[in-house]
């Protein structure tokens, strides 16, 4: 019987992105930054390593599109343009790999997915359906709250850009 062809190692492309192989890093949640948004060593070595390690695309974990919508203390962040140069250091990071690695930005917003211990964002949600995962009971945004947060992701977008993303 013969062998069938295995693609994972062939070159992909999503829209006009080629990408080296199909190896993709999926979007996680972490928390190597400071709670002020200042990246750390050790999150520069993870995406580093994960450059390095020879996926074709990796993810990010999620950054902040605004400050009220942190799921966590130490998010990364791009809320603000001092961000930017923050973040530009983890592509940097990737890109100077020599493993021509693609790096995309998860944007976020947490909304009803914010920890119990977090002291800056609200629990908030189009209803008031508790989280399934944290139990959270989310305050019902407005419709001007909703539109201000996709104003956030559209900032946000431009920010990603800058930062070489």
């Amino acid at each position: 019987m013969k062998r069938a062809k295995y693609k994972l190692f062939s070159q992909g492309r999503i829209a006009h992105l080629s990408i080296k192989n199909r190896l993709v890093r999926s979007a996680t949640c972490e928390s190597g930054v400071t709670e002020d948004g200042r990246v750390t060593p050790q999150i520069l070595n993870l995406y580093r390593t994960l450059a390095n390690g020879g996926v074709g695309m990796i993810i990010t974990g999620h950054l902040a599109v605004s400050r009220k919508g942190k799921g966590h203390d130490r998010q990364t962040c791009i809320y603000d343009d001092c961000h930017v140069a923050e973040i530009a250091q983890i592509a940097e990071v990737v890109h100077g790999s020599s493993q021509d690695c693609k790096i995309i930005a998860q944007l976020s917003y947490a909304g009803r997915q914010v920890f119990h211990d977090n002291n800056v964002a609200e629990c908030v949600g189009p209803s008031d359906v508790p989280s399934p995962i944290l139990r959270n009971r989310a305050r019902v945004l407005s419709a001007s709250e909703v539109e201000k947060i996709i104003d956030c992701f559209s900032v946000a977008i431009m920010r990603v850009k800058k930062g070489w993303f």
